[in-house]
């Protein structure tokens, strides 16, 4: 793989704020939670290996990285292999604290589907997604059948909501939007 040109010219605060977009779409395509800086001196911020990585710049124009960002950052400049080593494997022989809660406050129901959700067939599923800013607390999941919970990915919130949606109504035999011939015969001619 050719050398990123960007490799050869010195990190500064101009080049992380030029770079900003394209790196965090790195750390989101590797599994990285991109978080809104909290002051002006943060030029990016984000969750890898379950901690917070920031880069920000001193008074004098320095770059300092903090929490892993510069191993990030490397990667992304050198176009080398990372990952942010945020996902968790489910323990094999039960089902995890959190799908027993969810269990518990919301029932058996898939979010998407409505159907009841096997043991075997349980997973997480965050509303907001986490690479969206969504939290990783539980007012922000719900349990979702596996096969659904693949098929939402990571769609946005309101994609989720249609997703929902349009599997409820097939669920219930009901249309999301009138046919053609039902829309008409809400219509009325006013004089």
């Amino acid at each position: 793989m050719p050398l990123n040109p960007e490799a050869l010219t010195p990190t500064t605060a101009d080049k992380v704020r030029r770079l900003r977009p394209k790196f965090e779409q790195f750390l989101i395509d590797r599994g990285g939670e991109v978080l809104a800086p909290t002051s002006e001196w943060e030029l990016v911020r984000f969750r890898a290996n379950n901690l917070t990585a920031v880069i920000y710049t001193k008074a004098n124009g320095r770059i300092t990285f903090y929490g892993g960002s510069k191993e990030a950052w490397e990667a992304f400049i050198k176009q080398r292999s990372w990952t942010a080593g945020n996902k968790t494997r489910r323990k094999k022989g039960g089902q995890s604290v959190v799908i027993q809660s969810l269990i518990r406050r919301d029932g058996r129901a898939c979010f998407y589907c409505g159907r009841d959700v096997a043991d075997e067939d349980a997973s997480v599923e965050h509303v907001v997604p986490l690479n969206a800013g969504g939290t990783d607390h539980m007012a922000n999941k719900v349990l979702a059948d596996k096969r659904c919970n693949s098929e939402a990915g990571h769609l946005s919130v309101i994609q989720k909501v249609k997703l929902r949606e349009s599997k409820h109504a097939k669920a219930s035999g009901h249309h999301t939007t009138p046919l053609p011939d039902e829309a008409m015969a809400g219509e009325q001619e006013i004089d």
